[in-house]
């Protein structure tokens, strides 16, 4: 099971600053939108990337995958 790295900065999602994100040496990491309030981009050591929303679910956090970048936008992500 590989875990996930949270980074707690939050960034404007752009395409340069998405695909210019560095890869984890395995696993993912996670990085969050300036602008939307829960909304996510994992990056994976394969290089794949991936919108996710973080929301608490009845009192239990939750990352719902929204898609995968860039099939889906960042404008229809947020």
């Amino acid at each position: 099971m590989s875990k996930a790295k949270i980074t707690k900065a939050k960034i404007n999602f752009t395409k340069a600053k998405i695909e210019g994100l560095p890869l984890p040496e395995k696993g993912w990491t996670y990085y969050y939108d300036f602008k939307v309030q829960g909304l996510g981009i994992g990056v994976g050591s394969t290089g794949k990337r991936s919108f996710i929303l973080y929301r608490k679910i009845n009192g239990i956090p939750e990352r719902i995958t929204l898609g995968r970048y860039p099939d889906l936008t960042i404008e229809q992500a947020r």
